[in-house]
C-alpha cells in the first residue's frame, strides 16, 4: 500500500486510543513507519502472506518489554498494538524517550557550515566519541539478554540534542523492536541495507552480536565523518540499487583503504582529520581485512577502549575565536581553524621492567646465565588541557573498557597563570614529584601533603612506586620481596 495512505489518518490500540499519523518517518517493503501529534511512532506491516504470525511476534514483544523494564529502556518495545487494520495488516505503537535520532549528528542542515554545525551545534569529536561509548554499552547489554537488535542504522538509534549548557553523558534508546532476534524468534531480515554485515547479507551467517558491531561502526564512522565509509566515487556512478548490491557482496572498496586506489571521497579528504588515529586503525580492520573475515573483526569492547583513549588525546585550539578539540596530531594544526595550536602540553606513561639482583636468566643467545636487563617501554599518552585533567585507571591500562575505578591523578592547568598543580588521589599510593612525596589527599589535611604546583615550563616526572598493581577497581602496591622477582615502575612525564 503506498505510504502517503497512512497520513492523517486516525489509529486505535485496543483501549480506544487514538494516535494520529502526521509525518512519515520511512517506508520499507511491507512496512511504514510514521509518528504521531504526541511524537509517538507507529509501525505498520502490510500486504502480509501470515498476519497471524507477525502479530504472534508483536505480542511477544509487548510481553518481553512488559517484563523487563531494563530492556524497554534500551528498546523502544511495543506500548500498544494497533486494531482495526485489514486482514493483511499488523501494527504497533512505541514510545522513544529521546526526542532526537542519530541522524541529527550525522547529516548537517540545509544551509550550515560544515565545521560550525559540527562542532557548535552536536558537540564536536569529544561529544560524539561520548555518543559512540554510550551506544557501544547500551548494545553490550541487549547483547547479554541473548537479543541481537540487526536492524541498526541512525533512525533507530534515538538520544537527545546536544546541549551546550549542559553536555551530559548521552542516553541512547533503539527503535525497531520489531526487527530483534533472540533465541525464541529468528531475525526476519538481514538488517538495514546501508549498514547491514555483508556476510548475514550472502547468508554466510546469522545476525549476532558480530554483525550489530559491524553496523555499529557504520554509524560511528558516519558521525565522525559526515561519510558513508563504502560510498566514494565508485559509489556515485551507481543506482541506489546497485550501490546496495555491491554492498550486500562486500565488493566495494573501504573509501579510507590507502592501500587501493579506488572509490574515494572528497568530502572524506577534508573530514578524516576527525578521525582519532587509534579509531582509524580499527576502521581499517574491520571495514578492510574484516569486511569478509568476522573473526579478525575488533570488538565492541575495542571500540570503547579506544574511545576512551581518544577522548584523553584530544587538543584544544588556543586561538582566540577558535577553541574548538581536535583529535591529537604530531603537526598540532587545528582543522578548524587550519592554525597551529601554540602550546601543547602531553602526560607520556613509561614503564620499566628489570629484575632483583638474584634472578638471573639465559637471554639473547648468551652461553651462560646473566641478569635480566632493564627494559623501558612507552605505554600511553594523553593531552594536558586547560582545565582539570584525570589520570585514571585506563591510562595505565589503554585497553580497560570503563572508567569507573577511582580517580588517580588530578592535573589542573591554567594557561592564564601558566602553572600546572599536581593532586594525588590514589586511595593508598604515594606518589613522588620534584622529589616531594605525595600522600593520598585527604579533607582535613586540605592538599598539604598531597599537592604540589609548578610553571607549566617545567618538566617534571610523576614516580608511582615499584610495582605498583592494576586492580578492578583501582592501583595498589604489591610488596613482595620473595626471591627472584621481577619488577616495574611507572613514571609520568609532563612537559
Amino acid at each position: 500500500m503506498p505510504m502517503h495512505t497512512y497520513l492523517n489518518r486516525n489509529f486505535f490500540d485496543p483501549q480506544r486510543k487514538k494516535y494520529r499519523a502526521v509525518e512519515e518517518i520511512a517506508i520499507e517493503k511491507q512496512a511504514v513507519c510514521l509518528k504521531t501529534e504526541d511524537n509517538k511512532l507507529l509501525k505498520i506491516f502490510h500486504s502480509l502472506d501470515d498476519a497471524k504470525s507477525a502479530m504472534d511476534r508483536l505480542e511477544w514483544l509487548k510481553e518481553l518489554g512488559t517484563k523487563d523494564d531494563s530492556l524497554s529502556d534500551a528498546i523502544a518495545m511495543p506500548s500498544a498494538i494497533l486494531t482495526g487494520l485489514k486482514r493483511d495488516e499488523v501494527g504497533y505503537v512505541c514510545e522513544p524517550m529521546n526526542e532526537c535520532t542519530l541522524d541529527y549528528y550525522i547529516n548537517p542542515g540545509k544551509g550550515e557550515k560544515l565545521f560550525r554545525w559540527y562542532y557548535d551545534k552536536t558537540g564536536g569529536i569529544e561529544y560524539r566519541l561520548k555518543i559512540a561509548y554510550s551506544i557501544a554499552t547500551q548494545l553490550q547489554q541487549i547483547h547479554a539478554k541473548g537479543i541481537c537488535l540487526v536492524d541498526i542504522c541512525p533512525r533507530n538509534t534515538t538520544l537527545h540534542f546536544f546541549s551546550t549548557e549542559k553536555p551530559t553523558q548521552p542516553t541512547i534508546q533503539f527503535t525497531g523492536a520489531d526487527s530483534i532476534s533472540s533465541y525464541t524468534y529468528y531475525a526476519q531480515t538481514t538488517g538495514v541495507p546501508r549498514y547491514a554485515d555483508p556476510l548475514v547479507c550472502q547468508h554466510r551467517t546469522s545476525p549476532s552480536s558480530v554483525s550489530d558491531t559491524y553496523s555499529f561502526a557504520i554509524m560511528l564512522f558516519e558521525m565522525l565523518t559526515t561519510c558513508h565509509p563504502f560510498y566514494g566515487e565508485d559509489a556515485e556512478l551507481l543506482s541506489d540499487e546497485q550501490f546496495l548490491e555491491m554492498l550486500a557482496k562486500g565488493t566495494i572498496n573501504y573509501i579510507g583503504d590507502e592501500q587501493a586506489n579506488d572509490n574515494k571521497n572528497e568530502i572524506f579528504e577534508d573530514t578524516q582529520i576527525f578521525l582519532p588515529e587509534d579509531l582509524s586503525v580499527l576502521f581499517n580492520k574491520i571495514f578492510v581485512a574484516g569486511k569478509m573475515d568476522a573473526s579478525i573483526r575488533p570488538t565492541l569492547d575495542d571500540f570503547k577502549s579506544v574511545c576512551i583513549q581518544s577522548m584523553k588525546k584530544i587538543i584544544r585550539c588556543d586561538h582566540t575565536g577558535c577553541e574548538k578539540g581536535y583529535p591529537y596530531n604530531q603537526n598540532h594544526i587545528c582543522p578548524f581553524c587550519n592554525r597551529t595550536t601554540n602550546r601543547v602540553i602531553l602526560a607520556r606513561l613509561k614503564k620499566t621492567v628489570s629484575a632483583s639482583e638474584k634472578m638471573l636468566l639465559p637471554h639473547d643467545g648468551i652461553k651462560g646465565f646473566s641478569a635480566l636487563p632493564v627494559i623501558t617501554e612507552d605505554q600511553n599518552f594523553m593531552v594536558i588541557r586547560p582545565g582539570l585533567n584525570k589520570i585514571t585507571r585506563s591510562f595505565f591500562e589503554p585497553s580497560t573498557k570503563t572508567e569507573k575505578g577511582a580517580v588517580g591523578i588530578l592535573v589542573q592547568y591554567s594557561p592564564e597563570k601558566k602553572r600546572i598543580a599536581i593532586r594525588n588521589r590514589f586511595t593508598t599510593l604515594n606518589i613522588k614529584v620534584l622529589g616531594k612525596e605525595l600522600l593520598p589527599y585527604s579533607k582535613t589535611d586540605k592538599g598539604q601533603h598531597s599537592d604540589i604546583g609548578f610553571s607549566e615550563d617545567t618538566k617534571v616526572t610523576i614516580e608511582l612506586p615499584t610495582n605498583a598493581q592494576i586492580e578492578p577497581e583501582r592501583i595498589v602496591l604489591v610488596e613482595d620481596e620473595g626471591y627472584g622477582i621481577i619488577q616495574h615502575k611507572w613514571s609520568i612525564s609532563i612537559g
